[in-house]
């Protein structure tokens, strides 16, 4: 038996006995260099409009701004949520997802051993409208608190573990060239947006005045 077969044995069994036990269940999985976690919550806010958080991150963390950070991808999504593709490519139903880049202080080691660990992680760290926060205050230009694509990681407190979000990693971040070129981009496409919709409006107020016209004349 090879070490993944030890991982992925050690792992169903975790998943059977949080199913019976808590209100939420962990999936483990690795391809390559990537961990992968899924964690679905049995039940949830009625605001919450997913109940399962997947996050991939690098097994490969790197140094940056002094400190370990690892790239991770992370989407939420519905567990009955699917995408149907045409029956002539075999009618395969696709789990529909989008994932979007961050950054984060993460223990990898602690995300497969440590349930508590990964429990905080998955459910608080990376919940959706937490993560959105940050990347929609990485688009501008000067927030109170730069973060760029950073959301900060997890540690040990006394009994728990908490968020937490280093100051100097974020500004970092948010001023890297990675960052610059994605706000420069983000002005852009913003900008053209801006002129469709105004060239859409003038051509309503254009139709709306001829209309007004043309009513007038059959009176």
């Amino acid at each position: 038996m090879g070490l993944l077969d030890k991982f992925k044995k050690k792992s169903n069994t975790k998943e059977a006995s949080t199913t019976q036990q808590k209100d939420y269940n962990i999936k483990y999985s690795i391809n390559g260099d990537k961990l992968q976690i899924d964690f679905k919550e049995n039940h949830h806010e009625a605001e919450q409009s997913y109940d399962t958080t997947r996050l991939v991150v690098s097994l490969e963390p790197f140094i940056f701004a002094g400190r370990q950070v690892s790239n991770c991808a992370v989407s939420w999504y519905n567990s009955s949520d699917v995408i149907f593709v045409d029956p002539k490519f075999g009618g395969e139903q696709i789990e529909a997802r989008q994932y979007v880049g961050v950054l984060a202080e993460l223990d990898t080691q602690a995300l497969q051993q440590d349930e508590s660990y990964a429990y905080e992680t998955m459910k608080s760290l990376l919940n959706k409208e937490r993560v959105m926060r940050y990347i929609n205050t990485g688009l501008e230009e000067k927030p109170k608190q730069p973060c760029g694509k950073y959301i900060g990681g997890i540690e040990k407190e006394e009994n728990s573990y908490i968020k937490f979000f280093s100051p100097d990693l974020g500004q970092a971040s948010h001023y890297s060239d990675l960052m610059i070129n994605r706000r420069r981009e983000y002005r852009q496409k913003a900008e053209i947006q801006r002129q469709q919709e105004q060239i859409k409006a003038e051509k309503r107020a254009q139709i709306q005045k001829l209309q007004q016209e043309i009513d007038d004349m059959s009176r």
